[in-house]
């Protein structure tokens, strides 16, 4: 594993980090941090990592938490 994608869970933002796994601690946070959806919602966001274009770099899936209709988003990189 190369890389690690975290999401904030119920009571929290929906706040995406992406940390590069091959580094044990890195000083300068995250290799990438953004908002799923809104920065205000309390929802929470869950995640995972795909490659669903088949491009051979993975894309970041992205659902809204509980309480909230359903939305699913897919964010790719470079």
């Amino acid at each position: 594993v190369d890389e690690l994608v975290t999401g904030a869970g119920g009571g929290g933002s929906s706040h995406v980090k992406l940390f590069d796994a091959t580094t044990p601690v890195n000083p300068n946070g995250p290799a990438l941090s953004f908002f799923a959806y809104t920065s205000t919602s309390r929802d929470g966001v869950t995640v995972g990592a795909t490659d669903r274009n088949g491009d051979g770099d993975e894309e970041i899936v992205a659902g809204t938490g509980r309480g909230v209709q359903a939305q699913v988003k897919v964010f790719a990189g470079e």
